[in-house]
Order: structure tokens, then sequence, then C-alpha cells
């Protein structure tokens, strides 16, 4: 559209939610009318909780397992991500149940039946072992998971952000890169254009809720963290 130039530093984050309180659902990033992806409750109350004591700038929306929050259909900017993206938050587990062996929670996803896009989740594998984990489609109904281990606790707020570059994925988790993983050929692969919603908190099977509070969610068409080496620093303010 006329209105905008995409390619402009104002416009290379797609959607940012700062969960505040009077602005839960706020999509504020420069886009407007139908290409702003503000958010919608889906499932238990009608508008999500904050609590500011457990934020992490300001206030922060606590999803639970009874609801999540989905944006409008909105393919024209959240597909803008399909070659290079962003997706970073800050994430605080609320309890051990939350974290149990063998489960799945997912931060931020774009999947649906057949028409799948791509998922940054929190798995916790039988064994123990916590992972930031990726999940890209390139052809919209076959996804190739790619994961790296972290350290989780409960009751601490950590960073991480996961970067997409035409097949090389990242991974960043409170102040450390994780490691780098591909799919399909790196330079050229490009994640499929699903028209499915943005979800935080779950994805299209609702069965992988985000049981924890979540603060500054941020989904870019450009790469916020490069460089090859092991440290990055932590975002000091909101975005």
């Amino acid at each position: 559209p006329a209105s905008y130039t995409w390619t402009q530093a104002a416009y290379n984050t797609v959607a940012l939610y700062h969960f505040d309180t009077g602005a839960e659902t706020t999509d504020s990033s420069s886009y407007t009318g139908s290409y702003n992806n503000s958010l919608t409750q889906n499932g238990g109350s009608t508008t999500p909780s904050t609590n500011t004591s457990n934020a992490k700038f300001g206030t922060a929306a606590e999803l639970f397992s009874s609801g999540f929050l989905a944006s409008p259909n909105s393919p024209t900017t959240q597909n803008l991500t399909t070659q290079t993206m962003t997706f970073e938050a800050f994430v605080k587990f609320t309890s051990s149940p939350s974290l149990a062996k063998g489960t799945t929670q997912v931060i931020a996803s774009k999947l649906d039946s057949s028409n799948y896009g791509w998922s940054v989740e929190v798995y916790r594998s039988s064994s123990g072992t916590y992972y930031l984990q990726f999940r890209g489609s390139l052809n919209g109904t076959t996804l190739t998971t790619v994961k790296k281990s972290i350290s989780v606790s409960t009751g601490i707020y950590y960073h991480l952000a996961v970067t997409w570059d035409k097949g090389t994925v990242n991974f960043y988790f409170n102040g450390s890169k994780k490691g780098t993983a591909t799919i399909g050929s790196p330079g050229s692969a490009v994640l499929y254009s699903s028209t499915a919603p943005l979800r935080i908190g779950a994805d299209h099977t609702t069965s992988k809720y985000l049981k924890a509070y979540i603060d500054e969610a941020q989904l870019s068409q450009v790469l916020r963290y490069t460089g090859s080496s092991g440290t990055y620093t932590i975002p000091p303010t909101a975005f």
C-alpha cells in the first residue's frame, strides 16, 4: 500500500505486545488498520489478567491453561517474516507442574491444520532436559522441529529469541546464544505463507498452552540478533 514502505526501520516490527494494563491486547507496532495485529482473547476470561508485581516491565499478561491470545488473520504483515524473522519475549514460568516432563508449551505460533507456518516453544523431554524449540514448515503440510537445550527454573524471567534467516535458525536464551540449526537449504529456504492467525500462548491444537507470565513479545521481519558470539545483550528496557 502507498501508506507503507515496509523496508523502513519503523516497520521492521510486525507485531509488538507490551501487555500493559488498559492495553493488554494492543499491537504497538507502526502498522495500522487491517495491517495491525492487535489480539483477542480466546477461551478463559474476556481480557488477559495482568499483574504488576510479576511484570518484567510495567505489567505482564498471565496466560492460563483455559485460554490464549490470537491476532485477527492479517497475513499481509505476518507473512513479511517468511524469509527473515525474529520472535522474542520475556517469559516467567509460574510453577513446577507447568514444566512437567514430556510437555511442550507454545510461546507463539502461526499454525493451522495443513496450513503450517512456524512455532516457538519450550519443550521438556521425558528425561527432564529443557529445550528452546522451533517448528517450521516450507510447504504448509509438514513441520520440521529443531531445538537447543536450555536451563529453566520457575519464578525467574527469561529473555528468549529465535531468528529465522532463509533456512538458518538461531536460538538465544537469557544472554547466551544456544546454537544454530537448519531447515531446508540454508540461504534459500522460505517459510510457508500460512494464513493461520498469530497466536500467543498456544498453537492450533489448543493443547500446549503457555502457563507463564509473558511480557514484551515482539515479532520482527529482521534479524534482531546476529553474529557468532556466544553471548548477546538482553534488552534492558521495554521494546
